[in-house]
């Protein structure tokens, strides 16, 4: 992983202002290309509608926020950064997953409420959709990091859950550039689940087995680091939650995908879970290309973990 160019995420919102002092401080760290970037969408034409009226509000509303979003480049935060703003047009998670990958976009950066129930159906689906459809890693800021985002992005622990496939491994070069750049302690963290249904695999073999495994995963890519293995028994949103506000963790890494079917049960789903429910950074990386076919051929939970 590098970070030469990166992107970040703002409706000119004082939430999405929360992620400016960690985006910062990456980029002038990397000596990088920030980009701060708007999404305008706008509203489909209605019938009965003078065209010429129409397209006239529609410009205005362009120049308004591409005005604002040069103001916004005149914050003290962007002070000694390489930096221009962008506005594109278009639904903000599509257009700005494709622009990232079209503009060979290293990294996104975004903030977000994390909201659930009602308000997340109306105001919170934008960071979790840029997770699903980047394939830019994206690193998410709740608004709730408003403290620790003034003292920089300077992780000393991080949390790297895996599930003991290629989708998970996939994820280790970032683990080791953010080692690198920060000398982080990291655990990796694997759950097993308690389901009734498996009564004929002893509780303390798959524990052993799934042991074996990350040490070997371990062993391999991540030799050299200072790295804690932890095997725990329940519910893997649950359990990563948990160890992230018990264990003192200031960063989760881990990979993301849009899966469908078992696939997004299995590994998507939970990295939008624990993106809306976690109360510190995270960083979400779509796997590699190979990885996701490896996978593919496994059809069971059974068959990852026995």
């Amino acid at each position: 992983m590098k970070i030469e160019r990166l992107i970040l995420l703002t409706d000119l919102s004082p939430c999405s202002r929360k992620a400016y002092p960690i985006a910062c401080e990456i980029a002038r760290r990397h000596q990088a290309e920030l980009t701060l970037l708007h999404s305008l969408a706008f509203p489909v034409n209605y019938a009965f509608t003078d065209p010429m009226s129409t397209q006239v509000a529609i410009d205005d509303i362009k120049k308004g926020i591409v005005d604002s979003m040069k103001k916004e480049l005149e914050l003290p935060v962007f002070a000694n950064v390489s930096v221009e703003s962008k506005v594109i047009e278009g639904y903000g998670p599509e257009v700005v997953s494709e622009y990232a990958k079209d503009t060979g976009q290293d990294l996104i950066v975004q903030s977000s409420h994390g909201y659930k129930g009602f308000k997340r159906f109306v105001l919170g689906s934008f960071a979790e959709r840029i997770l699903h459809l980047s394939t830019v890693p994206v690193l998410t800021i709740k608004e709730s990091d408003a403290e620790e985002s003034l003292q920089g992005f300077r992780p000393k622990h991080i949390l790297f859950p895996h599930d003991l496939t290629d989708l998970s491994t996939s994820t280790s070069d970032a683990v080791k550039f953010l080692v690198g750049c920060s000398g982080a302690k990291v655990t990796v963290l694997h759950s097993i689940p308690t389901w009734p249904e498996w009564p004929e695999a002893p509780r303390a073999n798959l524990i052993e087995n799934a042991t074996e495994k990350l040490n070997r995963i371990v062993a391999k890519e991540l030799d050299g680091l200072d790295v804690e293995i932890k095997v725990l028994e329940g519910e893997p949103t649950d359990i990563i939650l948990e160890y992230a506000k018990e264990a003192d963790v200031d960063l989760v890494c881990m990979a993301t995908h849009s899966w469908s079917f078992f696939h997004h049960l299995l590994m998507g789903s939970v990295a939008e879970k624990i993106a809306r429910e976690v109360q510190t950074p995270i960083l979400t990386v779509q796997p590699s290309e190979e990885a996701v076919e490896k996978v593919k051929g496994l059809s069971t939970v059974r068959e990852i973990l026995i």
